[in-house]
């Protein structure tokens, strides 16, 4: 249950609106595209960054954001007034910093630790289980990730497990025509023939429509993840890491913005 004490900070980030009015590509549109999210979907996906936020306001230990809510918090952090001045400042009143991992082993263990409270800290506040499309289970949260920019004008992207899971049930329908066919072939039968044929294009269509519909199911459990950890420093800040799988935190990011930075990271471009 929210806390009494907390009730207005938590009113505040509610009532914060990230998406500019009257724009042609507010920040909840720049979300989606980037990810390859529906629009529908990435605005749950910034109420949950709003959720998180608050958890990072008002938890006594550290903890660590899903994927999905760090490519919000990512985004965000693009949007330097809006982040530092409008959010942080005036709605926070205070500074929740985003730093890059060291990298490690140990870190990994150490967020994914921070992970599992964090999704315990999540129910307790908000008397309700962490949204497993948006957060995912920590066995799922820290794996292995190959994250990479790419233009989708100059690259098609093929899900692996949709490409192999869509030519399976083709696979398994040659294999029984061909031995059908090899069937036909020694007893002779035209008929028998014929009817084979159907027998396996009907088996190939049930196949097919089984897959679909495991595939609808698996989509709507999974989205992808990367790394990424919330801590405290003993100022009272907030920082955030990873542990080294996530693309964006191994090269440039908001590692030169410290308390005192005013004007925005250097490293940091829209």
């Amino acid at each position: 249950m929210i806390p009494q004490q907390n009730l207005d900070l938590w009113k505040r980030i509610q009532q914060f609106e990230l998406d500019i009015p009257n724009v042609a590509f507010p920040f909840s549109k720049r979300l989606s595209r980037e990810n390859g999210w529906t629009h529908g979907y990435a605005l749950k996906v910034i109420e949950e960054y709003k959720k998180f936020i608050f958890l990072c306001c008002i938890s006594p230990t550290p903890i660590t954001p899903s994927d999905e809510v760090d490519q919000a918090w990512h985004l965000h952090l693009t949007y330097t007034q809006s982040y530092w001045i409008d959010f942080c400042q005036n709605i926070l009143h205070k500074q929740i910093h985003h730093n890059p991992t060291e990298g490690g082993n140990q870190e990994a263990h150490k967020f994914d630790n921070y992970y599992s409270k964090s999704l315990q800290f999540f129910q307790e506040i908000f008397d309700i289980a962490p949204p497993q499309d948006i957060w995912r289970p920590h066995q799922e949260r820290f794996g292995k990730q190959q994250f990479q920019r790419l233009d989708t004008n100059n690259y098609w992207l093929i899900h692996k497990n949709a490409f192999f899971n869509s030519i399976k049930p083709v696979l398994i329908s040659f294999f029984i025509i061909g031995c059908l066919f090899l069937f036909v072939r020694a007893s002779g039968s035209g008929i028998f023939w014929a009817i084979s044929g159907i027998i396996g294009i009907l088996i190939a269509v049930v196949l097919a429509a089984q897959q679909g519909i495991n595939n609808n199911q698996e989509d709507k459990a999974k989205v992808d993840s990367g790394c990424g950890a919330t801590f405290f420093t003993d100022s009272g800040d907030a920082g955030h890491a990873g542990d080294g799988g996530h693309g964006g935190d191994s090269g440039n990011g908001c590692s030169g913005c410290g308390s005192g930075c005013s004007g925005g990271c250097s490293g940091c471009g829209s």
